[in-house]
Formats: C-alpha cells, structure tokens, sequence
C-alpha cells in the first residue's frame, strides 16, 4: 500500500482549449493526470451495435461503423468470439455486413479511426466480466494464498458462458460482495445480449463509468487514503452519489471536498504551469540528470542522461543507481504525459548484466500502480528497454497541439 492520494477533479481554459482536468496528487505534486477536451467526445468503453464494412486480411483486421459518421478499426483474432445482432453470408466467419456487438478502447485521433474489441468488458470494483474468453481466474498481482482462494470460489461459476477476473484488490474482499457484484455484472450482460438483439444498427447500448469513478476505484484499492478534491458541484454531486450507492466507499464520504475557496483550484495547484512543462521534450531529474522524450506516430523514444549528476568516469554501482532515478521519471512521465503504445528506452549502458537485470525488475515493480497496463517487456538487441502502455486516450502532446 502507498501514501495518502488526493484526487483533483477541475475544469479550467487552456490556450485556446476548455479542458477537463482529473489529477492525483501526492507530496504535493502530480503524479498521475488525465486531460480531455470538452469540445471532444470520448467513446472509450461504449458499448454499440456495429456494421462490419470492409475486412482486410493482410492487416488482420476489420473496419466497423459504430455511428453514422465514425468508424473503428476491429483487430481480428482466430480466436475471437463475436456477438452477433445480424448474420449474413459464411455463418462460420466474419463477414462484410454483419453486425456485432463492439466495445471501443481507443478514441479516434486526428487521421486515425477508433479502435475497437469485440471482446466487451464489464466491471464492478472488484470483477472483470469478458464475453471473448470464458476462463474465470484472479489477478496474478494477487498473494498465492489469496489466488487459491479465490479459484475455490470461482469453480461455481465453471460453466458460464463468459469469463470472469477477480482484480487484485479482492485481497480479502468477502465472497459475499464477490457473488453480489458477479451476479450484478451477469444481469448487465444478459441485458446486453436481449437489448442488442433488438436494437437497430449504431444502438449506443452501454457506458462504463466516468473516468473519475474509475480513478476513484483504482486508488482507492491501492492507496492507505485517499481524499477527493474539486470545485464542480456536479462533479462532487457524482462522486457522492457514487459512494453512496456502493457500501464499502461510505468511509470515503466524509473526504469529499467541494472546494470553494479562492485561488482558483487548477491555480492552487499551478495546472498551467504544470502542462507548459510537460509539453517540453526535457524531464529533469532530482540530481541533474534528465529525460529527453519524442514522441512520433509510430513509437515513443526516450534517452536517459546523466547530466550534471555524474563524474568523468562513474562507477557501475552510480549508473545503476541514476538509471533507477531515470525509471521513477519515466514512470512519472507516462503518466502524466499519457505516453502510450511502444516506448523505447535509451538508458545509460551497464556492462554487469546483474545490473540489467535488477534495472528491469526494479521497473517491473515500480509500474504496478499506474491506471494503464504497462508491461516491461526487456532489453532488444542494440540494449534498448522496450516498454508498452495501454492506449486509450491520446497524449497530452497529441491532444493540446
């Protein structure tokens, strides 16, 4: 478990842009930060009946229309399960001019369309329901013993027709609240499949919660306390409604401000000055080093220097010790600067390959508490770390130029 978190939930005009602003904050700085433009919608985690209007094999993917003027990019796997509100064609295979059941994970940006899975997910605070895969199992990050647990109490659930993902702060959690939210999250699904079947194509059928009860729910499951702080009086009628409806938030009611007070709260916490800095190639470091981050379509690349904080000849033990500085940056970055996909890591070279070693299994460690999966995936041939991000939102770059 971590230190105390205060979430920062706001709105403010930046440049030209009115953005909507969910942050965390810990020792007084951002760690973690979420920026959407208001003048955009996001699709993430909506639910809707699609049209299947080209598939292209040499891409290994479809193209779907899940609005009359948006379309997404469905990746396709042998393996995928489709949920079907109209057939037409080969009964056994995808076809142009079905329609199915899909979920999108990323929004579309600029020339790029949506991206969309027709494997849909529904989530209480605790379980995960998949429609792609029926396995039924619990979070690896979870302790042994709590997995064996929790395995026993799956084998009930065998033979339904989805998958079920106990997260990883079901450490402990009663099997009384685990059968409650199963059994909510089987009702949602069954809904899905009878409203889909009778909705017509473009059907929006379901939203996941906001972002800032996703935020709430992660941390709340990671963090000793954490506290909500905003000064929009819809959002902290939300955020209470939120707890209210659900029994094991109640002891967070009474750490829900609704901030009144003058400076402006995005001007408290200096938000304008914060994105100025975060739209700089340059991260600095504690002691001298620094961080330069591009980002480009395809990838993001990041070179580690030492900078200031070295000597002419540095002893193996120092490299290894500022490159762990540069990954609690880089870590530190990617969250704040919505750093997704592939990113590629130029740290400074270790000759001990103990060293390495230690390096990606210090980071392997140190991104367990980001919102996004991350995986630390290792060293490629020229010894670059390669990292992914899940992608669901664009960049911070991306979306304030």
């Amino acid at each position: 478990m971590t230190s105390s978190k205060t979430l920062v939930f706001t709105k403010m005009q930046y440049k030209e842009k009115f953005l909507e602003i969910d942050g965390v904050i810990e020792n007084s700085k951002f760690t973690y930060l979420h920026v959407s433009d208001l003048d955009q919608t996001s699709y993430v985690g909506n639910v809707y009946v699609a049209k299947v209007i080209n598939i292209v094999p040499t891409i290994q993917g479809a193209f779907v229309k899940f609005r009359e003027d948006e379309k997404a990019f469905l990746p396709l796997d042998p393996r995928d399960h489709f949920l079907y509100t109209k057939k037409v064609g080969n009964p056994d295979k995808l076809n142009q001019g079905d329609e199915i059941l899909i979920q999108i994970i990323a929004d579309p940006l600029k020339t790029k369309d949506a991206k969309a899975t027709a494997d849909i997910s529904l989530q209480t605070d605790h379980v995960v329901l998949t429609t792609g895969n029926p396995k039924k199992g619990a979070s690896k990050k979870l302790p042994y013993t709590e997995r064996v647990r929790l395995k026993e109490f799956l084998e009930a659930y065998q033979e339904e027709p989805f998958g079920i993902i106990l997260r990883t702060n079901c450490n402990g959690c009663d099997t009384d609240v685990l059968r409650e939210e199963i059994s909510e999250l089987k009702s949602q699904y069954e809904l899905l499949l009878t409203r889909g079947q009778h909705a017509v194509c473009y059907s929006h059928l379901y939203s996941e919660t906001s972002h800032r009860i996703s935020l709430l729910k992660h941390y709340s499951g990671i963090s000793d306390e954490i506290s909500v702080l905003t000064d929009q009086e819809n959002i902290y009628q939300e955020v209470l409604d939120y707890i209210e409806g659900h029994k094991h938030y109640l002891d967070l009611k009474n750490r829900v401000t609704l901030y009144q007070d003058s400076p402006n709260l995005f001007k408290l916490y200096s938000v304008s000055e914060c994105l100025d800095k975060l739209l700089q190639k340059r991260a600095w470091m504690k002691h001298g080093g620094y961080l330069v981050i591009e980002e480009t379509e395809a990838m993001n690349v990041v070179d580690v220097n030492s900078g200031k904080d070295t000597r002419k000849k540095p002893k193996p033990d120092e490299i290894l010790r500022i490159n762990k500085e540069a990954a609690d940056k880089l870590m530190e970055q990617m969250r704040l600067r919505e750093l997704s996909g592939m990113i590629l890591v130029d740290f400074i070279n270790m000759s001990s390959e103990e060293h390495r070693e230690e390096l990606l299994s210090y980071m392997k460690g140190r991104c367990k508490e980001d919102f996004n999966k991350v995986r630390i995936v290792d060293y490629t041939k020229l010894g670059l770390v390669e990292i992914t991000r899940e992608k669901k939102f664009p960049s911070l770059k991306q979306l304030l130029t």
